[in-house]
C-alpha cells in the first residue's frame, strides 16, 4: 500500500504546493514541516510543480543542493556554473547577485543543518535567508524587479525552533492542519480499492484510520494491517512507531490539552516546538491533539483508544441504523404496520410512542425478542443472527467499548448474505 502517493494528490496538499510555487514568482519561500513529514518528498513536489507553472514567460528556476560544509554563495555559485564579477570579488551573497544570468528562482533541495558538523557552517547556511533578502533589498547592481528569490522545505528544528522572520520579500508557509481527515479517508478508499477486494476490510480502514492518524498519512500506511487487529496490536505498532520517528515526551513529562482555533494557517508559538517535533498534529474535524504515537509511547492508552472508539462510531451507527431500518422495513411488508405492538409492544414508553408513530422505531432490543420468543416471527428466523449481532454491536460503542474489526466482519458477511449492503 502506498497512501503517501494518493495524499499528495489531493486538494489540500496541491493547494500548499500550488501557494508556494505561485508566492515564489515574486518573494522568496521558505515552507516549514514537522519532523514527521519527508522533506525530500515536498521539495520533488514543488520542483515537479514549478516545472509545470514556471514556463520560460515566467522565468527560469533551478534546483540547488544543499551543501553544509562549503559557503553558501560559493556553494550556488559552483552549481550554477555562473562567473563572478571579477576574478578578486570577495564570494558573498552580495556580489553573487551581481553575477550575470541568475535564474529567477533557487529552489534549495535537502536543507538540513542537523547534518552540518560544523557549527560556523551551519550557522552561514541559517543567515543565508535573511542576507539574501537584505541584500536583494539594496542596490545591488541589478535591474529592479530581477533580484532571484529563494524557495526551500525546511523543519522546524532546522532554525533551532525560531522560525525566520516573515518580512517584505519572504513568506513563510507551514504544513500545518492538512490534509484533513475526510482526505485521509478518501485516500484509504483510493488505495483499498487498488489493493484489496475486502470490502469489509476497505470501510474499517477508510473510517478507523482518519481517525486515529490525522494528518500524519504515513502512520497510516504504518497500520495499514494493524488497525485490523487487537488493540494490543494497534498500540504496538503506534509504540513502534514513536521509535521509528523518534517522537518523544516533552521534557517535563506533562501532558496537556489546548484550544487553538481550527482556522489557523499554522501552529501558535506556543506548541510551535512541539508541533515542530511531531508532537501535535491538526485537522479540521479533530483540532489540534497529540501525536497517537506519542500517546502510545506514554503509556496513554485511554487515549489511543478513544482514537479507535471515535473512528468505529462514525463507522457503525450508520450501518447499524441502516440495518436496523431496513429489518423493520422487512418485517412491516410481511406482518403490516403494527407488528412491534402486536403481540408483544415495548417495555419502554418511549419506544411504545416510536413504534406507534412509525413501525421504523423499534429498537434492536424489542425486535430480537420478537424474532426470539414470539411464534409470529419463526420464519423470520435468518433474522435473528444480524439483529443479535447488531444490539451487542450497537451497545458496546454507546458504552464507549471498542468493538474488533472481526466483529464488525461478521457483521458485513451477514449483510451480504441478506443482501442488505
Amino acid at each position: 500500500m502506498r497512501i503517501e502517493d494518493t495524499v499528495l494528490a489531493l486538494p489540500s496538499v496541491r493547494r500548499f504546493i500550488d501557494d508556494i510555487c505561485n508566492a515564489s514568482r515574486t518573494r522568496s519561500v521558505v515552507a516549514l514541516i514537522p519532523d514527521t513529514i519527508s522533506r525530500v518528498m515536498v521539495a520533488r513536489l514543488i520542483s515537479n510543480r514549478l516545472e509545470v507553472l514556471r514556463r520560460p514567460a515566467n522565468g527560469a528556476w533551478r534546483d540547488i543542493r544543499y551543501a553544509g560544509e562549503q559557503f553558501p554563495a560559493l556553494s550556488i555559485a559552483d552549481q550554477l556554473d555562473i562567473q563572478w564579477p571579477s576574478p578578486l570579488a570577495v564570494r558573498n551573497v552580495r556580489n553573487l547577485l551581481r553575477c550575470e544570468d541568475l535564474p529567477d528562482l533557487l529552489h534549495i533541495r535537502d536543507f538540513s543543518t542537523r547534518d552540518t558538523r560544523n557549527a560556523a557552517s551551519r550557522l552561514r547556511w541559517l543567515g543565508l535567508i535573511q542576507e539574501w533578502i537584505e541584500e536583494s533589498r539594496n542596490d545591488a547592481g541589478l535591474a529592479a524587479g530581477s533580484v532571484p528569490k529563494l524557495c526551500l522545505v525546511a523543519k522546524l528544528r532546522d532554525f533551532d525552533f525560531k522560525p525566520p522572520e516573515e518580512r517584505d520579500g519572504l513568506s513563510i508557509y507551514w504544513w500545518w492542519g492538512f490534509p484533513s481527515s475526510l482526505e485521509v479517508r478518501l485516500a484509504c478508499r483510493f488505495d483499498g480499492q487498488k489493493v484489496a477486494a475486502d470490502e469489509a476490510a476497505n470501510r474499517w480502514r477508510e473510517q478507523v484510520l482518519p481517525a486515529i492518524v490525522g494528518t500524519d498519512f504515513d502512520l497510516a500506511e504504518h497500520l495499514w494491517d494493524s488497525v485490523l487487529e487487537s488493540t494490543d496490536e494497534v498500540i504496538r505498532t503506534l509504540e513502534e512507531y514513536a521509535l521509528l520517528k523518534g517522537l518523544s515526551s516533552p521534557p517535563d513529562q506533562q501532558m496537556y490539552e489546548f484550544n487553538v482555533p481550527r482556522s489557523s494557517s499554522s501552529p501558535p508559538s506556543t506548541i510551535r516546538e512541539q508541533w515542530g517535533s511531531g508532537n501535535i498534529l491538526s485537522t479540521p474535524e479533530y483540532g489540534a491533539e497529540y501525536h497517537p504515537a506519542l500517546l502510545a509511547h506514554s503509556g496513554r492508552r485511554i487515549d489511543v483508544e478513544q482514537r479507535l472508539w471515535r473512528g468505529q462510531s462514525e463507522l457503525l451507527l450508520p450501518i447499524l441504523n441502516y440495518v436496523r431500518i431496513r429489518i423493520c422495513d422487512i418485517l412491516t411488508e410481511s406482518f403490516g404496520k403494527d407488528w412491534p405492538i402486536n403481540p408483544q409492544s415495548p417495555q419502554t414508553d418511549y419506544e411504545l410512542k416510536a413504534v406507534a408513530d412509525n413501525p421504523r422505531g423499534a429498537e434492536f432490543g424489542h425486535i430480537e425478542y420478537l424474532l426470539k420468543y414470539e411464534q409470529k416471527f419463526r420464519n423470520k428466523s435468518d433474522l435473528l443472527g444480524i439483529v443479535s449481532l447488531s444490539r451487542t454491536l450497537r451497545n458496546e460503542i454507546a458504552h464507549y467499548r471498542l468493538v474488533p474489526f472481526k466483529a464488525f466482519e461478521s457483521l458485513w458477511k451477514e449483510m451480504e448474505r441478506l443482501e442488505l449492503t
